[in-house]
């Protein structure tokens, strides 16, 4: 969440209309908000101008509502998805209540020995998963992923018999988890997606009445919050950005765009960055999605050709004094992991700061796995198990990166944790050592800040730079003649989105976005007269690969400007008739031969 600095007074016509909406009880408002464009603000001053009314603002997490408590005003009360779900349903439940995830290894646990396997246990897991994501009043054979690993690393698709044995088994735990009575069993413990699902199923019923609902980053939520939201009998404010949509691994449905609203505003002023980085990012939501509504940079000027050479000096060179302004951010936890290692190999004494706290992030568990795989003592209870008598047959280390290849799903997990152990081996225990004592818990006294785009949604940073392993893009925009663009899921685009969108002042773009950006046709060229002196010999090409030389009889040359990337520099210069044709054709025209050369001075 991130609140604008801008003043009251400073509100554009946009924010000026949203003010001015006085809601009935039956309306359906959807703001659709574009990155940095005041929507906090906004609904700030919603709730102010109106002190007679109640107003509930939901969020999905506990840092969100603790946030939102400190800045909105006292005819608001902040609450979490689940707190709402809990005050209903927790007294029946708060003896075999657990606050955590639904565990495949519990699941595995109260299986029947004839049918009990990690990959069943994986497949059951993520159906009673997908149940309490939906609307729906029972599991049934929809919520079956369509398919599976098998212990082979195969993808394959069960079968009826198998389905209905699937569904058997989530049933019964759902079942029993509903009961009651307390249980040593963990799968029969009432999780928090599990009460959550059970409140909407019993009419969602809130303990207080509300007359205005906020529901803030609409487009992640699950069906079964929408569903349990808009049954309330009073009006609805959903904000959110279509494009900021990045959860759909967790059963989230971009539900802004399938709502029926009664009515619909735009906030597309970005208070956050400047027009160089709008630019980035409105180009991104047209390459990717064909998005053409603009987003309108209405910050301070920036740059995204990496003119800021301190930060740059700084990020290559691991030395500190960026005093939380500059944010490395990547689609992946191994990215940020070897950023971290990186970091602390040029200088040991770096502060760093990971985004969503240090355990979070798993140091304790990567440890873990070193040491199973030396043979040495280990914390962590399900680690341990590998080095005991397995799970489903699987033992020790090789054991594990099995059980991790079958069960991983691509955002979280054991898997990257694995990989970081076999790439740094025995230098683990002392990599951890330095990182964590190097670790920052505010992120404003460290010299870098690192993070995934899905732990720094919501957060801003005045440097931002863009790690260059977005690996589905990378591979779609190596495609010739345009690739298949329906293979790119729309979560990919709108994470490079949001990641360049964190930036206020300064991008450090990576190789992906200016390949996206040339797809649009910016290649970063821009006409000169040409001042090259008669006796002087023909310059070459400075486009990487090419030794043309540059045709000097023309009145107007073309040059590239040259760009600071994640991993190099392009230091710019002119561009031959051949290679202006082949990224742009359309400006080959300005070097026909003119009238005359330009004299040099």
């Amino acid at each position: 969440m991130c609140l604008s600095s801008h003043r009251e007074n400073q509100l554009t016509q946009e924010q000026k209309q949203i003010l001015n909406h006085n809601t009935e009880r039956d309306h359906v408002v959807k703001i659709m908000a574009f990155a940095g464009t005041g929507k906090t603000t906004t609904l700030i001053g919603y709730a102010k101008q109106r002190p007679k009314l109640r107003f509930l603002y939901v969020v999905f997490n506990k840092s969100a509502q603790m946030q939102a408590k400190d800045i909105f005003p006292g005819n608001v009360s902040c609450k979490t998805i689940h707190a709402l779900a809990l005050a209903a349903l927790g007294k029946r439940y708060r003896k075999k209540l657990h606050f955590t995830s639904l565990n495949l290894s519990s699941v595995f646990a109260v299986m029947p020995a004839g049918q009990r396997s990690i990959v069943w246990a994986n497949v059951v897991t993520k159906t009673i998963n997908n149940f309490w994501a939906s609307t729906h009043k029972r599991i049934v054979a929809k919520h079956v992923p369509e398919s599976y690993k098998d212990t082979h690393g195969n993808m394959c698709q069960p079968n009826k018999t198998e389905k209905k044995m699937v569904l058997k088994h989530a049933m019964d735990i759902w079942k029993k988890m509903k009961q009651v009575q307390p249980t040593s069993e963990l799968a029969y413990r009432m999780y928090h997606d599990g009460y959550l699902k059970l409140w909407q199923l019993k009419g969602a019923k809130m303990k207080e009445l509300y007359d205005v609902i906020f529901i803030d980053e609409a487009q992640d939520c699950t069906p079964v919050a929408i569903d349990s939201l808009m049954s309330q009998q009073c009006a609805k404010i959903l904000v959110g950005d279509p494009h900021q949509h990045i959860y759909s691994f967790r059963g989230a449905i971009n539900n802004l765009d399938m709502i029926q609203h009664t009515h619909i505003f735009y906030l597309t002023q970005s208070f956050r960055f400047g027009p160089e980085i709008a630019y980035v990012g409105a180009t991104i939501l047209e390459v990717g999605k064909r998005e053409r509504k603009t987003l309108i940079g209405g910050g301070e000027q920036g740059s995204v050709q990496g003119q800021d050479t301190e930060m740059w000096s700084r990020f290559r060179t691991g030395v500190g004094g960026a005093d939380g302004r500059l944010a490395v951010l990547s689609r992946t936890n191994f990215s940020i992991f070897n950023e971290a290692v990186r970091l602390i190999n040029l200088e040991s004494t770096s502060r760093i700061h990971i985004i969503g706290g240090i355990e979070a992030f798993g140091m304790s568990t990567i440890h873990d796995i070193w040491a199973l795989k030396q043979n040495l003592q280990i914390k962590d209870p399900f680690i341990r198990r590998f080095s005991e008598g397995g799970v489903g047959g699987m033992t020790g280390y090789r054991g594990l990166r099995k059980y991790a290849e079958i069960t991983e799903n691509q955002e979280d997990g054991l898997l990257w944790k694995i990989d970081a152990v076999e790439k740094y081996g025995e230098r683990i225990p002392d990599l951890l050592k330095l990182i964590r004592r190097g670790h920052q818990t505010r992120q404003q006294n460290a010299d870098f800040i690192l993070g995934t785009v899905h732990k720094a949604k919501g957060l801003e940073f005045d440097t931002v730079v863009i790690m260059d392993d977005f690996g589905t893009l990378k591979a779609f925009l190596a495609q010739e003649h345009g690739g298949n663009q329906s293979l790119v899921e729309d979560d990919d685009w709108n994470l490079m989105y949001v990641a360049v969108t964190r930036a206020k002042r300064t991008l450090f773009m990576s190789g992906t976005i200016t390949d996206i950006l040339a797809r649009a046709g910016e290649y970063f060229l821009r006409s000169k007269l040409t001042t090259v002196p008669a006796e002087s010999p023909a310059p070459q090409c400075s486009i990487e690969g090419c030794s043309n030389p540059i045709n000097t009889e023309t009145r107007l040359s073309m040059h590239r400007l040259p760009i600071t990337y994640v991993d190099g520099r392009e230091k710019g210069g002119t561009v031959c008739l051949a290679c202006v044709r082949k990224m742009a054709g359309h400006l080959a025209f300005l070097m026909s031969p003119g009238i005359e050369r330009v004299p040099f001075p």
